[in-house]
Protein backbone atom coordinates (compact mmCIF):
# COMPACT_ATOMS: atom_id res chain seq x y z
CA UNK A 1 0.00 0.00 0.00
CA UNK A 2 0.81 3.61 -0.92
CA UNK A 3 1.31 5.29 3.01
CA UNK A 4 1.46 8.73 1.54
CA UNK A 5 0.32 11.15 4.27
CA UNK A 6 -0.77 13.31 0.65
CA UNK A 7 -3.68 10.72 0.13
CA UNK A 8 -4.24 10.41 3.95
CA UNK A 9 -6.95 11.85 5.28
CA UNK A 10 -5.27 13.92 8.33
CA UNK A 11 -5.80 14.65 12.26
CA UNK A 12 -3.15 16.78 13.98
CA UNK A 13 -2.55 18.70 17.26
CA UNK A 14 0.43 19.17 19.43
CA UNK A 15 -0.37 15.22 21.20
CA UNK A 16 -1.72 12.95 18.45
CA UNK A 17 -0.94 12.44 14.67
CA UNK A 18 -4.01 10.92 12.91
CA UNK A 19 -3.82 9.48 9.23
CA UNK A 20 -6.58 7.66 7.66
CA UNK A 21 -6.64 6.05 3.94
CA UNK A 22 -9.21 4.69 2.54
CA UNK A 23 -7.21 2.14 -0.42
CA UNK A 24 -9.81 -0.03 -1.70
CA UNK A 25 -13.49 -0.55 -1.19
CA UNK A 26 -14.18 -1.41 2.25
CA UNK A 27 -10.86 -1.09 3.57
CA UNK A 28 -9.50 1.43 6.04
CA UNK A 29 -5.99 1.93 7.52
CA UNK A 30 -4.86 3.86 9.91
CA UNK A 31 -1.68 5.39 11.38
CA UNK A 32 -2.05 7.18 14.88
CA UNK A 33 1.37 8.41 16.29
CA UNK A 34 1.69 10.03 20.06
CA UNK A 35 -1.41 10.24 22.15
CA UNK A 36 -5.09 8.93 21.47
CA UNK A 37 -6.62 11.66 22.10
CA UNK A 38 -10.83 11.81 22.29
CA UNK A 39 -10.57 14.82 19.43
CA UNK A 40 -8.37 11.96 17.43
CA UNK A 41 -10.74 9.31 18.40
CA UNK A 42 -13.83 11.11 17.34
CA UNK A 43 -11.85 11.97 13.97
CA UNK A 44 -11.26 8.33 12.99
CA UNK A 45 -15.08 7.04 14.19
CA UNK A 46 -16.75 9.99 11.78
CA UNK A 47 -14.80 8.33 9.26
CA UNK A 48 -15.79 4.94 10.33
CA UNK A 49 -19.10 5.54 10.53
CA UNK A 50 -19.53 7.05 6.80
CA UNK A 51 -16.98 3.73 5.72
CA UNK A 52 -19.78 1.85 7.44
CA UNK A 53 -22.88 3.10 5.31
CA UNK A 54 -21.09 3.83 2.01
CA UNK A 55 -19.61 0.14 2.21
CA UNK A 56 -21.93 -2.35 4.55
CA UNK A 57 -18.78 -3.91 6.07
CA UNK A 58 -14.95 -3.01 6.73
CA UNK A 59 -12.00 -4.21 7.01
CA UNK A 60 -10.31 -1.57 9.14
CA UNK A 61 -6.10 -2.08 9.78
CA UNK A 62 -4.72 0.24 12.93
CA UNK A 63 -0.83 1.14 12.91
CA UNK A 64 -0.99 1.94 16.48
CA UNK A 65 2.55 1.30 16.78
CA UNK A 66 3.61 4.75 17.22
CA UNK A 67 0.55 5.14 20.08
CA UNK A 68 2.16 6.36 23.54
CA UNK A 69 -1.08 6.12 25.39
CA UNK A 70 -4.43 6.45 25.32
CA UNK A 71 -6.60 8.67 27.60
CA UNK A 72 -9.32 7.21 29.16
CA UNK A 73 -12.29 9.65 27.87
CA UNK A 74 -11.00 8.28 24.14
CA UNK A 75 -10.92 4.58 25.22
CA UNK A 76 -14.64 5.24 26.24
CA UNK A 77 -15.65 7.02 23.49
CA UNK A 78 -13.61 4.21 21.19
CA UNK A 79 -15.43 1.24 23.39
CA UNK A 80 -18.59 2.90 22.87
CA UNK A 81 -18.49 2.82 19.13
CA UNK A 82 -17.30 -0.64 19.04
CA UNK A 83 -20.07 -1.52 20.98
CA UNK A 84 -22.56 -0.40 17.40
CA UNK A 85 -20.60 -3.05 15.76
CA UNK A 86 -20.67 -5.73 17.45
CA UNK A 87 -21.50 -8.33 14.29
CA UNK A 88 -19.59 -9.25 11.38
CA UNK A 89 -19.45 -5.86 9.30
CA UNK A 90 -16.43 -4.70 11.04
CA UNK A 91 -13.23 -6.82 11.37
CA UNK A 92 -10.32 -5.10 13.09
CA UNK A 93 -6.76 -5.43 12.42
CA UNK A 94 -3.89 -4.13 14.85
CA UNK A 95 -0.54 -3.22 15.01
CA UNK A 96 1.29 -2.42 17.92
CA UNK A 97 4.19 -3.16 19.86
CA UNK A 98 3.66 -5.00 22.96
CA UNK A 99 3.06 -8.43 22.73
CA UNK A 100 1.04 -8.50 25.42
CA UNK A 101 -1.56 -5.97 24.28
CA UNK A 102 -1.64 -8.06 21.52
CA UNK A 103 -2.39 -10.94 23.21
CA UNK A 104 -4.75 -8.65 25.30
CA UNK A 105 -6.41 -7.75 21.84
CA UNK A 106 -6.94 -11.03 20.70
CA UNK A 107 -8.55 -12.41 23.60
CA UNK A 108 -10.45 -9.44 23.99
CA UNK A 109 -11.78 -10.57 20.68
CA UNK A 110 -12.63 -14.41 20.86
CA UNK A 111 -14.56 -13.33 24.34
CA UNK A 112 -16.45 -10.88 22.26
CA UNK A 113 -17.02 -13.19 19.24
CA UNK A 114 -15.43 -10.11 17.19
CA UNK A 115 -12.72 -10.48 14.60
CA UNK A 116 -9.74 -8.74 15.96
CA UNK A 117 -6.28 -9.67 14.74
CA UNK A 118 -3.08 -8.10 16.29
CA UNK A 119 0.94 -8.06 15.74
CA UNK A 120 3.80 -6.82 16.54
CA UNK A 121 5.07 -7.66 13.24
CA UNK A 122 4.93 -4.82 10.50
CA UNK A 123 5.88 -7.47 7.46
CA UNK A 124 2.55 -9.15 8.99
CA UNK A 125 0.73 -6.26 9.24
CA UNK A 126 1.64 -5.37 5.82
CA UNK A 127 0.64 -8.35 4.42
CA UNK A 128 -2.56 -8.37 6.33
CA UNK A 129 -3.94 -4.83 4.37
CA UNK A 130 -2.17 -5.62 0.91
CA UNK A 131 -4.12 -9.00 1.12
CA UNK A 132 -7.13 -6.86 1.78
CA UNK A 133 -6.97 -4.39 -0.68
CA UNK A 134 -6.50 -7.10 -3.34
CA UNK A 135 -9.12 -9.04 -2.53
CA UNK A 136 -11.54 -6.11 -1.96
CA UNK A 137 -14.62 -6.60 -4.20
CA UNK A 138 -15.20 -3.73 -7.17
CA UNK A 139 -18.08 -0.94 -6.17
CA UNK A 140 -20.93 -1.44 -6.97
CA UNK A 141 -21.11 2.50 -6.52
CA UNK A 142 -18.73 5.27 -6.75
CA UNK A 143 -16.61 5.60 -4.01
CA UNK A 144 -18.27 8.25 -1.98
CA UNK A 145 -21.24 8.71 -3.47
CA UNK A 146 -24.53 8.19 -1.58
CA UNK A 147 -25.70 4.37 -0.91
CA UNK A 148 -28.83 3.02 -1.18
CA UNK A 149 -28.10 -0.03 0.52
CA UNK A 150 -27.30 1.32 4.40
CA UNK A 151 -28.98 4.25 5.89
CA UNK A 152 -27.85 3.53 9.46
CA UNK A 153 -24.46 2.32 11.31
CA UNK A 154 -26.75 0.15 13.24
CA UNK A 155 -26.67 -3.37 12.52
CA UNK A 156 -29.92 -3.97 10.03
CA UNK A 157 -31.48 -5.55 14.31
CA UNK A 158 -30.93 -2.46 15.95
CA UNK A 159 -32.39 -0.10 13.42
Amino acid sequence: MDYDEELAQRFESRETLALVWRPAWGVLVTRVTGQGTPAATKFYIAIAQSAIVEFGSVRVFHDWSGMKGYDPEARDLIRAFGKTNDDERVRVHYLIESKILSMAIQTAGLMLRRDFASTTDPVTYGRWVDSAIATAPEPSITPGAPSARRSSILPPSRR
